[in-house]
C-alpha cells in the first residue's frame, strides 16, 4: 500500500534505497520489489535494460546564402521527425532522415526518434471514429461545398475529395479507411476562429509530463494552414505551417507540464486567412502522459552572409552608342558571368551570377540607354528674298548646341541641318526658313481720259491685296505714270499704273463763200482720226466732214471728237448768200427761219420796198436785216408779193420781188 518505503533491486545489479531510483546500471535483467511499512511488498520482474541506440545527427554545416545542405539522421528509435526553428520551407517531408534544406537564415533543426510510451489517449474521440462528437469547433458542418466550395466549413469524412472534390485524394491516417475531419479554411483576418476543441475539460495529474499531438495533411495546395495550439489559453508556440505536399500526415507535437493544472483544454486554430488554398485534414489528436522512450538532437546550419559584388556604375549612352563588356571579376574580386547579352539600343538591367564556391550573392547592374533628344527651335517668320537673315541660334530651346548647314540664303527656301555637338545623346534636326518671292500688286487699268476730267484716287489695295501708296499726285491734265509703293512687310514689289490724258481737239472756224455755195471749214490741230458733227441753229446735226454748206444764216454749232475727247465751237453766220443771189422770200413768224430780208452780207446804202400796186411800204438806208415785213411806221403787210430796190455802194442797184408769208 502507497506509500512504499522501501525498493530493492537484484539482478545484473543489486540497490537498495527508499526512493525507487536506480542509477549506474547496465545493460542486463533485473528484478524490482517495493515494500510498505507494514511490511507488504510488491514486484515486477524480468525488466530488460539495452543499451540505448544512441541517435546520431551530422555535423553542423556552414552554407551560403541561396545554398542548401544535407542533414541525415541516424540510430535512435523507429521514424524520425524534424521541426526547425525558426520555421523552414524546405522541409517538406518531416519524416525522412534525411532533410535537405536551404535556410536563408541561421536555422537549429531538431530531431525526434522514438515514441512516447503511453497507452492511454486522454482526448475523447481524438480519431473521430466516433463521428461527429465530443469535440468544439467554430467552423460550420456542410455535408456538401461543392461546387465551389464553403469557406470556415469542415465535415468528417474518410476521404477528403468524396467532400470536396477538388481536394486530395487521401484516406485517414489511423488505418487509411476510417474517419478524418476535413477543413475548408476561415479567411477570418484575426485568425480566431477554432477549428478544433476538446468539448469536455480533461483530468490531468499536476506536475505531470504530457505530450499533446496532432496529424495534419494538406489537401490543396496553395497557402498551406498555419496551426496554433493553445492549452489553458497559453500559445504553445507560433504557428505551424501545415506541409506543402498534399495529402502526406505529418504529427506535430508538443511536450509539457501540466503544473498545477488539474484539468486543461485543449485549441487549434488556423491562423491563415488566405481564401485560396488554407485548406486541411485533422486526425489521431491525442494528449498522453508521456513516458518516453524518446530520443531529440538538433544541429545548426549556420547561413554566413555572402559577398555582394560590388561594381563600377556605368555611364548613360545614347542609343547605339559603344558599349563595352562587363568585367567578369568584381571590385571586391568576386568572379561570375552576366547576363542577358549587351543591349545598347534600351535601358537594361543585368545580372551577375558568381561562381560557384565564392559565397557570393547574385547583384544587379543597370545601364540607361537615353532616349535621343530632338534638338528643338524657334520658328523662323517668312522673309522676302533679300531681306536680312538672322543667324540661326547654335542652342536649341532644349539646351542642345551645335551648328548649322548649309549658310544662310536670304534669296530661295531653304532647308537647314542642325548636327549636335558630340556627347549630348541629341538627334539631327531640320530647320526650313521660308523665302518669299516679291508679289507684283496688281490694278485695274485706268481708261483715258480727257484733259480737265475728274479723276477718282488710286486704290491703296491692290487686286491681290497688297496695300501701300501712290506717288506722284493725280492729274488730269497731262499723261502720268504713277508708282504704287507697297507698305513695309509685305513682300511685294513696287508697281507703276500709267493714266492716260488725252487733250480736248483743239480746232478753228472758217466761214465764206466757196464759188456760189457758203461753207463753214474746221482747220484742227494734231488730227488724229477725228470726228465732226456739224449742227445747225435748232441743234440738227447737218454734215460730219471737216465742212459743210450751209445756205441760211444763224448760229450753227461744230462739235469734234478725238482720241474720245471731244470740244465744242459755236460759229455765227450773218449771211449765206454767195454770187449775187438775193433771198427770194422771208416767213417773219419768229421760228428763226428767214424771219427777215438777209442783206448783211452786202454793202446797202438804202433799201426801198414796194408793194404790188408801185406804193412804197418801207424803205431803209444802210440796210443790212431790219425788215421782216413791215411798214416803215410798224405795221405789219399782208402775205404777198412785194418790189424791192437795192442800192449798193459798191455795185449797180439791183431789183427784184420777195415774197412774204408769215404762216410758212
Amino acid at each position: 500500500t502507497l506509500p512504499y518505503t522501501v525498493y530493492t533491486l537484484s539482478g545484473s545489479a543489486s540497490q537498495t534505497n527508499n526512493n525507487g531510483i536506480f542509477t549506474g546500471l547496465g545493460e542486463g535483467t533485473y528484478n524490482v520489489i517495493a515494500g510498505d511499512s507494514n511490511g507488504q511488498t510488491y514486484s515486477q520482474t524480468g525488466i530488460v535494460l539495452s543499451a540505448p541506440n544512441q541517435l546520431q545527427l551530422s555535423a553542423p554545416a556552414t552554407i551560403c546564402p541561396g545554398q542548401s545542405t544535407a542533414l541525415t539522421a541516424t540510430g535512435g528509435t523507429g521514424a524520425y521527425t524534424w521541426t526547425a526553428n525558426p520555421p523552414d520551407a524546405s522541409i517538406t517531408n518531416p519524416n525522412n532522415a534525411t532533410q535537405n534544406v536551404s535556410p536563408s537564415v541561421t536555422t537549429t533543426y531538431t530531431v525526434n526518434s522514438g515514441s512516447v510510451s503511453s497507452p492511454t489517449n486522454l482526448i475523447q474521440n481524438g480519431d473521430f471514429s466516433q463521428g461527429n462528437t465530443l469535440f468544439v469547433t467554430e467552423y460550420t458542418e456542410v455535408a456538401n461545398p461543392n461546387p465551389f466550395g464553403v469557406q470556415a466549413s469542415y465535415e468528417i469524412v474518410t476521404n477528403p475529395a468524396a467532400w470536396f472534390s477538388p481536394f486530395c485524394n487521401s484516406g485517414d491516417h489511423t488505418t487509411g479507411s476510417g474517419n478524418l475531419m476535413v477543413f475548408d479554411g476561415s479567411v477570418d483576418p484575426t485568425g480566431n476562429v477554432i477549428a478544433w476543441s476538446n468539448q469536455n475539460p480533461i483530468s490531468v495529474l499536476p506536475n505531470t509530463n504530457y505530450t499533446f499531438s496532432y496529424y495534419v495533411e494538406s489537401v490543396a495546395p496553395d497557402n498551406p494552414a498555419r496551426l496554433e495550439v493553445l492549452i489553458n489559453g497559453v500559445s504553445q508556440g507560433a504557428p505551424v505551417t501545415a506541409p506543402g505536399t498534399t495529402c502526406l500526415w505529418t504529427q506535430v507535437s508538443y511536450d509539457f507540464n501540466s503544473g498545477a493544472n488539474t484539468s486543461l483544454n485543449f485549441a487549434i486554430y488556423d491562423r491563415n486567412p488566405a481564401s485560396g488554398g488554407n485548406d486541411f485534414a485533422l486526425d489521431d489528436i491525442s494528449l498522453k502522459e508521456t513516458v518516453t522512450c524518446q530520443y531529440q538532437k538538433s544541429v545548426t546550419v549556420t547561413v554566413t552572409p555572402g559577398t555582394t559584388p560590388t561594381f563600377t556604375a556605368v555611364s548613360p549612352i545614347c542609343p547605339g552608342g559603344s558599349l563595352s563588356a562587363l568585367p567578369t571579376t568584381s571590385n571586391n574580386g568576386v568572379t561570375g558571368t552576366w547576363s542577358p547579352a549587351l543591349n545598347n539600343t534600351a535601358t537594361t538591367t543585368y545580372t551577375f551570377t558568381p561562381t560557384a564556391g565564392q559565397c557570393a550573392s547574385p547583384v544587379t547592374l543597370t545601364i540607361t540607354v537615353n532616349s535621343s533628344v530632338t534638338p528643338t527651335f524657334a520658328g523662323v517668320e517668312p522673309i522676302c528674298s533679300g531681306s536680312a537673315l538672322a543667324p540661326l541660334p547654335t542652342t536649341s530651346t532644349n539646351g542642345i548646341t551645335g551648328s548649322w548647314s548649309p549658310a544662310l540664303n536670304n534669296t530661295a527656301t531653304t532647308t537647314y541641318t542642325f548636327t549636335p555637338t558630340a556627347g549630348q545623346c541629341a538627334a539631327i534636326a531640320t530647320l526650313t526658313i521660308t523665302v518669299n518671292q516679291p508679289v507684283t500688286p496688281t490694278f485695274t487699268a485706268v481708261a483715258a481720259i480727257c484733259s480737265g476730267s475728274p479723276l477718282s484716287a488710286l486704290p491703296t489695295t491692290s487686286n491681290n491685296g497688297i496695300t501701300g501708296t501712290w506717288s506722284p499726285a493725280l492729274d488730269n491734265s497731262a499723261t502720268t505714270t504713277y508708282t504704287f509703293t507697297p507698305t513695309a512687310g509685305q513682300c511685294a514689289s513696287a508697281a507703276t499704273l500709267a493714266i492716260t490724258v488725252n487733250d480736248s481737239p483743239q480746232f478753228s472756224i472758217a466761214q465764206g463763200c466757196n464759188g456760189v455755195n457758203y461753207t463753214l471749214t474746221a482747220t484742227l490741230d494734231n488730227a488724229s482720226n477725228p470726228t465732226y458733227s456739224w449742227l445747225n441753229p435748232t441743234g440738227a446735226e447737218i454734215g460730219t466732214a471737216s465742212s459743210v454748206v450751209i445756205t441760211t444764216p444763224g448760229t450753227y454749232q461744230l462739235v469734234v471728237t478725238q482720241n474720245g475727247c471731244s470740244a465744242t465751237e459755236p460759229v455765227n453766220v450773218l449771211s449765206a448768200t454767195c454770187g449775187g443771189q438775193i433771198q427770194k422770200g422771208i416767213s417773219p413768224n419768229n421760228d428763226g427761219w428767214n424771219d427777215f430780208f438777209d442783206l448783211e452780207a452786202y454793202n446797202v446804202t438804202e433799201l426801198k420796198i414796194y408793194n404790188r400796186y408801185g406804193m412804197k411800204v418801207y424803205s431803209k438806208a444802210h440796210y443790212e436785216n431790219q425788215w421782216y415785213g413791215q411798214t416803215d411806221s410798224g405795221d405789219e403787210l399782208p402775205d404777198g408779193t412785194y418790189y424791192y430796190v437795192i442800192d449798193f455802194a459798191d455795185s449797180a442797184t439791183k431789183t427784184g420781188w420777195i415774197y412774204s408769208n408769215r404762216a410758212q
